[in-house]
């Protein structure tokens, strides 16, 4: 009686490796992706005070000449100094030109700090460009950026997997099976490369130059679903 239990428990033990050692389940892959548009609400105001001189004191007084009046507008619109961040100060030396290239005849001294100012109120985007743009020695750039980006990403992720989901649904359905559970998820496609890591870290969009009108906010995400 003993040998008999035992038999039947050594094959069924043989019938579960057979089992787990049989086919992979069979799947279907599919990449989901959403997108929104939302519009931004603060900008970061890039002003780089760049001065020249062959009189490496003078740099500074001339610096500090035009820094005071980059404060000046920056009291007249009303600016918080947290939100103002003073960069490092750097002097390089510059070299005459002789037939578009470089010399090593000494031309002048060059000056630059970069401050940057971030402005929440962007329904008076054009007052700071007057502002800022009126001041002599100083180039101005900008970035756009929304404050609501991080809750936007969240559910951009999941209206894509949501999207791929379905997709999954409807390429199951044409072949008479249906989508059992999610096997992987991935915001990353098989074997990424560097690129494309990079290209995840950066889905926003930013529509530059201007006065800003946009963000794109996007997601995509790849997913392996069990086909039943």
């Amino acid at each position: 009686m003993k040998q008999y239990v035992f038999i039947i428990a050594a094959a069924t033990l043989w019938a579960g490796v057979a089992f787990a050692q049989g086919e992979p389940p069979r799947t279907v892959t599919v990449v989901g992706f959403a997108s929104t548009v939302i519009m931004a609400d603060n900008v970061a105001w890039h002003l780089t005070v760049t001065v020249k001189d062959d009189d490496q004191e003078k740099l500074r007084t001339q610096a500090d000449e035009i820094l005071t009046q980059v404060m000046a507008a920056a009291d007249r619109l009303g600016i918080d100094r947290n939100n103002i961040a003073l960069g490092k100060v750097t002097i390089n030396m510059r070299y005459k030109q002789k037939k578009r290239r470089e010399s090593d005849k000494f031309s002048h001294y060059e000056l630059s700090q970069r401050v940057t100012i971030t402005q929440t109120d962007i329904e008076r985007y054009d007052e700071y460009w007057q502002e800022f743009t009126a001041i002599e020695g100083v180039r101005v750039g900008q970035n756009f950026f929304t404050s609501q980006l991080e809750p936007t990403r969240r559910q951009m992720r999941i209206d894509a997997l949501n999207a791929a989901k379905e997709k999954a649904e409807d390429l199951a359905a044409v072949v008479g099976g249906s989508v059992g559970r999610a096997l992987s998820i991935s915001e990353f496609k098989p074997n990424p490369t560097q690129a494309d890591i990079d290209l995840v870290a950066n889905l926003t969009a930013v529509m530059g130059g201007g006065k800003p009108e946009k963000i794109e906010v996007s997601a995509r995400v790849y997913v392996v679903f069990e086909l039943q």
